[in-house]
């Protein structure tokens, strides 16, 4: 089960990761990015985690991008209830657009979630005291990275 990770934690592993990743040019009419790194696709969904319902599928490669929830994806802002992270990914999900975060604490919520590989349940994420937090009507951006 996901359990969160604490600020200190989140600041090493944002250090330690070499290189940021970025949504998919190409999928907005965009020409294609000349690097070949590999693409890596993460399933965020508007509904249930089991089964995934309502699923996009963000692609991202080794350049630095964040995926704001506007326009072509403004129907995930603030209503992402799952999220399928592939193996050897990591995903910060975002409270502000521009995948900017301050590590402020409201209302029992940070306003960035780190989210590894797995099927996570943003309506139940569990906050590392045994108390569980409902993260799905509050993200606005996205960035993964390969690890």
């Amino acid at each position: 089960m996901f359990k969160s990770l604490s600020r200190a934690v989140l600041i090493v592993a944002v250090v330690a990761i070499s290189g940021f990743a970025s949504a998919n040019p190409a999928a907005h009419g965009d020409p294609a990015p000349e690097n070949t790194a590999a693409i890596t696709k993460v399933e965020l969904c508007i509904g249930a985690a089991h089964p995934r319902a309502g699923c996009v599928q963000l692609e991202f490669s080794g350049e630095k991008h964040c995926a704001n929830f506007r326009n072509d994806y403004g129907y995930l802002f603030e209503n992402v209830k799952a999220a399928v992270v592939p193996k050897d990914v990591l995903c910060l999900l975002y409270q502000k657009f521009d995948c900017e975060a301050a590590g402020a604490k409201e209302g029992g919520k940070y306003d960035e979630l780190y989210l590894p590989e797995g099927t996570h349940d943003l309506t139940r994420v569990e906050d590392g005291n045994g108390r569980f937090v409902d993260y799905s009507d509050w993200a606005s951006s996205v960035t993964c990275y390969n690890v």
